[in-house]
């Protein structure tokens, strides 16, 4: 960038997330990656305060750093005076003529002096606020319970008294280390993954700036914390409703346990529950609710492919925030693990019946995680393949071969698409192991379980009770292809054509991708259409 009026192009990119455009040597998308909350701003002023609160050691590579101000002086400025200071910024960007060439030495930290110099009767750093924090108020009116007029952090009674303040303040047991905790756990979130999260007030709960789903924030948590179980708690559930009040009557509470520390974090402030998720709370009520009188015709459905009496039901429990592990293994196909991939189990005539509810969106069958061995190189604004980790991860390896996917040819066509050349791509035959990749999907898959997938006004409910019933279930392979990465794609496809489906599966496909919408950190899932 040179000028105001490039500024301004890139503002606008920034809103509308041109993800190819440039801005200096680097793409917008790396841009949004770099600076926190960059992606949901809708206007300057949200662009420059995303610029101007992101870490210091965050960097973009482009004329956007110089809106960063220190750290250190974010702290002690008032947010009240951050806000003024930045509209009037803004203001001032928007008014400037597009013909004027950006200052080089531009400094926010002065520019904050001046204006706090004018606006606040000469006063800079020191005196700005003209009220006391939350946490000011509160050591105001109990610090006479303190022998030193505020808590010794060195003295076990003055931290047991402390808790018991705040716990009588917030309505709930705190404990300072528990806190402690959860904040440093929140901080690897967010520094591990930059520009998806942020904090909030309460340090058990996390900003969702990216929208991500439930499903992706799961896949995160694991990959971040290298872990295996997440259970999700939707809201108004288990842990996740009241009297607690550490519980969201709109957002998901994602529990998963770290070093036998468990955490309860909610994701909130993006997407609230997703319609998958929605979809599935609705069933639950209504099987949950049968007893009493039925009168959604989906529930009626479902409950007749059962050969169910709603006065036989003894119990209905919703499981689908039950993550637990399944591995994929191709060699033996599918297996009976329907216990696991239940979202509703119901209990009637003296047996459970498994449920796998899917709504008319609900294509995913298989997510593979994060594909480590494929890297961002932000200095030098490259994508770079790590062939040591690529061979010690037998999985994503085995996932690769099988779908004769390159990851070379996904890593240079990355590139091609950061320096946006090339032709678009295109699909290319290739050869596979039609009985390897069916054991696969079927393993993906398994049995012992009903499969309930919301169709029109009403569901379509299939028995899966044997690895037969799996196979009329996926049909025939009837043909294999892959789309690399190049000019204006950024996502690799694998594709495998299917016929004779009892569920009317056209394919299979795999998706090697970014799932917030930047380049680093690709992720493998598998889908079907």
């Amino acid at each position: 960038m040179e000028t105001y009026g490039d500024l301004k192009k890139t503002i606008k990119n920034i809103q509308l997330k041109q993800k190819g455009e440039k801005v200096g040597k680097v793409t917008i998308d790396v841009v949004l990656g770099a600076i926190p909350g960059l992606g949901a701003a809708k206007s300057t002023f949200d662009v420059l305060s995303a610029a101007f609160r992101k870490p210091d050691t965050k960097k973009s590579n482009s004329w956007l750093d110089k809106l960063d101000i220190d750290d250190e002086m974010e702290a002690i400025v008032d947010n009240t005076v951050e806000n003024g200071f930045l509209k009037f910024l803004s203001k001032t960007f928007d008014a400037e003529s597009d013909d004027k060439p950006l200052e080089q030495d531009f400094n926010m930290n002065a520019k904050m002096v001046d204006y706090l110099k004018k606006n606040y009767k000469q006063r800079t750093i020191t005196g700005i606020s003209e009220q006391k924090s939350v946490f000011d108020q509160f050591f105001t009116k109990f610090a006479y319970k303190f022998d030193k007029g505020y808590p010794d952090m060195n003295n076990d009674q003055d931290v047991l008294l402390l808790e018991k303040l705040v716990s009588k303040v917030v309505g709930e047991k705190f404990n300072l280390k528990e806190g402690a905790a959860d904040i440093k756990a929140r901080q690897e979130l967010i520094d591990k993954n930059p520009g998806f999260f942020g904090t909030q007030s309460d340090s058990r709960r996390i900003a969702n700036k990216n929208k991500i789903s439930a499903e992706e924030f799961v896949t995160i948590v694991k990959d971040t914390f290298n872990i295996d179980n997440v259970i999700v708690h939707p809201p108004n559930s288990g842990p996740n409703k009241k009297p607690n009040t550490h519980s969201s009557s709109k957002f998901n509470m994602f529990e998963f346990e770290v070093d036998g520390k468990k955490y309860l974090f909610i994701l909130s402030g993006g997407a609230s529950a997703n319609v998958g998720q929605q979809f599935e709370d609705k069933i639950t009520l209504g099987l949950q609710g049968a007893m009493e009188g039925i009168e959604d015709e989906q529930i009626k459905q479902i409950l007749s492919k059962l050969n169910i009496n709603p006065k036989d039901i003894t119990k209905v429990e919703q499981t689908g925030g039950i993550d637990t592990k399944r591995t994929i293994n191709p060699e033996a196909g599918p297996q009976d693990r329907g216990k696991i991939i239940s979202d509703v189990t119901v209990m009637a005539n003296g047996k459970p019946y498994y449920l796998s509810i899917k709504n008319k969106t609900g294509d995913n069958i298989y997510n593979g995680g994060t594909v480590s061995s494929i890297t961002y190189n932000k200095e030098d604004n490259k994508v770079e393949f790590d062939q040591s980790k690529y061979n010690s991860d037998k999985l994503k390896q085995s996932v690769f071969n099988m779908f004769d996917i390159d990851p070379i040819k996904v890593t240079n066509g990355l590139n091609d698409y950061i320096e946006d050349k090339g032709t678009e791509p295109s699909w290319q035959d290739v050869n596979i192991d039609k009985d390897e990749v069916m054991g696969f999907i079927g393993s993906a898959v398994d049995y012992g379980y009903y499969y309930v997938r919301e169709e029109g006004n009403g569901v379509k409910v299939i028995h899966l009770e044997s690895p037969e019933d799996v196979n009329k279930l996926i049909g025939k392979i009837t043909y294999a292809k892959v789309k690399y990465p190049g000019k204006g794609v950024k996502s690799t496809y694998a594709r495998v054509g299917l016929e004779d489906s009892e569920q009317g599966l056209r394919y299979i496909e795999v998706q090697i991708r970014n799932a917030s919408g930047g380049i680093a950190n690709p992720v493998i899932k598998v889908q079907t259409k």
